[in-house]
Parts: C-alpha cells; sequence; structure tokens
C-alpha cells in the first residue's frame, strides 16, 4: 500500500468516526431535551465522546486525527476564557451550580471543546482538500451558523446552560452567539490545514491562536448584536 492509498483510507476511517460521533452527539442532546435531562447528562456526553475520540487515537496510526485533538484540548482550555466574558463580563450565560467548574465553566466544557474542534476539523480538513480554502471554509461557516441554534436549543430544554438580557432567537439562541459561531469557523479550515503540515507544537500553537480568534469572536459578535 502507498503512502497515498494510507492517507486515504485513514481518512475515510477518520470521517466514519466523526460522522458517527455527531449523530451521537446529536441525539444525545435531542434526548436529554425530551426528558430534561440536566447537567450531569451533559457530562455524560462529553466524557463518552471524548473517550471514544481519544480511543481511536491511541488505537490508530492516524498521526493527523492525534494532532487535531492536541489542538482541540488547547482550544478547549482557552475557551474558557470565552465563556468567562460570556459568564462573568456580559452576565449573558448561565450555567447551573453543578459539579465541578473551571473557572466560570463546567469542568466538562473542555472536554467537549475537543470533541467539537476533532469533529469539524476532521470536516473542515475533508472540505479543504475536496474543494479548495476559500469553499471549505464558507462552507464550515455556513455549517457553524446552522448547526449552534439547534444545540444551543436543545441545551436550554435539557437544563445544561441558558441565556438571558441579550437579543435572541427561539428564546433560546442569542444573535451574537450565531455571529461568534460563523466568526470562529471561518478561521479553522486554515488552522486545521496548518495541523495536518505540522507536529505537535504546530498544533498547540494553532489551537491557541484559534482559541484567542474564538474570544475575539465572542466579543466582536457581543459588541454588534448582542445587546
Amino acid at each position: 500500500m502507498t503512502d497515498g492509498d494510507s492517507e486515504a483510507l485513514a481518512s475515510r476511517r477518520r470521517l466514519s468516526l466523526v460522522l458517527g460521533t455527531m449523530v451521537f452527539s446529536l441525539l444525545a442532546s435531542a434526548i436529554s431535551a425530551l426528558f430534561r435531562l440536566g447537567p450531569w447528562a451533559a457530562w455524560a456526553s462529553a466524557l463518552l465522546l471524548g473517550t471514544a475520540l481519544v480511543g481511536y487515537a491511541v488505537v490508530s496510526r492516524d498521526a493527523f486525527f492525534r494532532r487535531l485533538l492536541v489542538f482541540g484540548a488547547v482550544v478547549g482550555l482557552g475557551e474558557l476564557v470565552s465563556d468567562h466574558f460570556a459568564v462573568v463580563t456580559t452576565g449573558t450565560l448561565v450555567y447551573p451550580p453543578v459539579g465541578p467548574f473551571l473557572v466560570a465553566s463546567p469542568a466538562y466544557m473542555p472536554l467537549a471543546w475537543m470533541g467539537m474542534m476533532a469533529q469539524l476539523g476532521s470536516l473542515a480538513d475533508v472540505a479543504t482538500r475536496r474543494w479548495g480554502l476559500a469553499r471549505a471554509t464558507l462552507g464550515l461557516m455556513v455549517l457553524g451558523g446552522i448547526n449552534i441554534p439547534f444545540y444551543e436549543t436543545m441545551a436550554r430544554r435539557a437544563g445544561f446552560w441558558h441565556y438571558r438580557s441579550t437579543p435572541m432567537i427561539f428564546g433560546a439562541t442569542p444573535w451574537y452567539v450565531i455571529l461568534g459561531e460563523v466568526l470562529l469557523s471561518a478561521a479553522l479550515p486554515l488552522a486545521v490545514s496548518g495541523v495536518s503540515r505540522r507536529g505537535v507544537w504546530g498544533a498547540v500553537l494553532l489551537g491557541v491562536a484559534q482559541a484567542a480568534w474564538t474570544y475575539a469572536s465572542s466579543v466582536l459578535a457581543f459588541a454588534l448584536v448582542g445587546r
């Protein structure tokens, strides 16, 4: 098997894993909302997703996916700053006081963001290879903008978190969160293309850059449409 064949096989396996975990995340959110399962369901979902992704990274020979998880973990830790902005600075995001917290966020949030970055990052990689960077960027921006109202609505109904004192769509998703998701998604294909070409420390630095852009996106979006 040539290097090209090996990479194609790894890409197909990675895509299958990611699509499967995305279906799991969707179903877990819907079931949690339907039965109003509360914050511990969010903990369980994040732990199961993280275990599946890390387990695949350990047993596979997919070096890119391992770097993608490193990238996602750094973004997840950096996202605590963005959450602090929403929870403390703007006072618009409210978490139930359940379980241990990191800064102003439930401790599962970095793990959940690692999973989301691995999922979206894998899609961004496939899209960039097939369509080019510009089209992949546009596609991720559209996906981010469409996706977030569903998950925010499910999170509110499930009791994971909710927003207040800011303009919202469907009474659950702030306009600034939608715009922030679109903006942070715009940088993802470029960041992931860097992760695919660099080593572990490159993934760390790109994770820091993506986390900084995520924070900047939140601040800019709130200034534009959050008041």
